[in-house]
């Protein structure tokens, strides 16, 4: 949940913005960037019920 700023996803070149308030939901081991738009900060609540895992692109687990 994004509780401050703007949160984005860019995903197949696709970019997604979610502002203040939204929910979002990032399959596991879908390729994408994400973060804050530039110049503004941003505060997200996350929960995982499972482990988390960060594979950087062009590297396979």
């Amino acid at each position: 949940m994004v509780l401050k700023g703007t949160f984005y996803a860019v995903i197949d070149g696709k970019r997604v913005e979610y502002p203040a308030g939204s929910f979002y939901d990032l399959p596991a081991k879908l390729p994408h960037f994400s973060g804050c738009n530039e110049g503004e900060a941003c505060l997200l609540f996350r929960y995982q019920a499972d482990h988390f895992d960060l594979v950087p692109m062009g590297q396979k687990k």
